[in-house]
């Protein structure tokens, strides 16, 4: 008897070595596979080319378009030009968007070296000297409730928002982002997609500091639409051409655009500014696009849902990990695992 318990016992313990070999093993490949999905690929394919490349530098406002822009870690820059470092506020410091103000999408900056300028129809242009900014005083503001230290643009900046924007003289404000890295953790709806990392967060962008959109993607929706829409009423930085087939963009795990390279951190999802013309600031009476979107590009993973909910998809945000210039022409390459 006491023979064969020792036999049992050691039986046992072979087994259970064995059991924690295959699991360690398993662990390991599991590991390595892990670290190996978190390296630039050694591997690229073509998919397309870029087709427009646009900077928002005020958050839900008007576009400059840009031949070429180099990639940093709070967004595209040309020269002082950044990609969504303005920002405008209420009278508490949060963040006002085109959801609530579409004629927002009516200012159309621009700027000539330092100075940044603001027309819009029905008002005079206003002119900001952007070096003045980077000494400013800062105070505390607002993106989706999560702080953010900002300088605030002044009184003749504040009075031509409220005018433009409210038909009053006060009431808005305009900040600015004059740090040179992200200061903002991710937010708790864009945390579950186990990618993203805390520099992604941009300056003042929603979710991460680029997106990608492709055309064949919006050629697709518009097949779907009484009334055509453009990219530019999503908003993205990078617009694709010449992709195989819709939506395709949303496998590309990474992807490659002249110098820069980058990881896909999760489909943009999409709201009610969607439904806003960016040329004329108008809301659309059948609330499309967002409509039809919702009839088909949808989340459904239990796992994703509760954080999306009725949000359709539409475009990726892409989170920075080479900097780089990229130029409109430029070929864009998927790594191929």
């Amino acid at each position: 008897m006491s023979f064969q318990l020792t036999r049992h016992n050691a039986t046992l313990g072979i087994a259970t070595l064995a059991a924690v070999s295959v699991a360690i093993a398993g662990l390991t490949a599991w590991w390595k596979k892990k670290q190996a999905r978190g390296r630039i690929p050694s591997k690229w394919k073509r998919v397309g080319e870029i087709m427009e490349i646009y900077c928002f530098p005020i958050k839900s406002c008007g576009v400059i378009r840009l031949t070429e822009g180099q990639c940093t870690t709070l967004g595209l820059q040309n020269g002082m030009l950044r990609d969504r470092v303005f920002m405008v506020t209420d009278l508490k410091n949060n963040f006002v968007t085109g959801r609530a103000y579409p004629k927002m999408t009516q200012i159309r900056p621009s700027i000539n070296e330092a100075i940044f300028s603001l027309e819009a129809p029905g008002m005079l242009s206003i002119c900001i000297d952007m070096k003045q900014l980077t000494q400013g005083k800062l105070i505390t503001a607002k993106v989706w409730g999560q702080p953010v230290k900002a300088v605030d643009c002044g009184e003749e900046a504040a009075t031509w928002f409220s005018r433009c924007l409210l038909g009053e003289e006060t009431g808005l404000r305009l900040v600015y982002f004059p740090s040179a890295a992200p200061c903002r953790p991710v937010r708790q709806n864009n945390a579950v997609f186990e990618t993203i990392l805390e520099e992604d967060s941009g300056a003042l962008p929603d979710a991460t500091s680029f997106s990608l959109l492709s055309e064949s993607s919006v050629a697709d929706l518009n097949r779907r639409l009484e009334k055509e829409v453009t990219a530019l009423q999503f908003r993205p930085n990078f617009v694709v051409r010449g992709t195989y087939s819709p939506y395709e963009e949303e496998d590309w795990e990474w992807i490659q655009i002249g110098e820069a390279v980058f990881r896909n951190i999760k489909p943009c999802t999409r709201c009610v500014f969607t439904t806003v013309d960016p040329y004329n600031g108008q809301k659309d009476p059948g609330m499309q696009p967002l409509k039809e979107l919702r009839s088909y590009k949808l989340i459904m993973d239990e796992k994703l849902r509760p954080f999306t909910g009725e949000s359709p998809v539409m475009g990726i945000h892409l989170g920075l990990r080479k900097h780089g210039m990229v130029k409109v022409g430029d070929p864009v390459y998927a790594g191929v695992s």
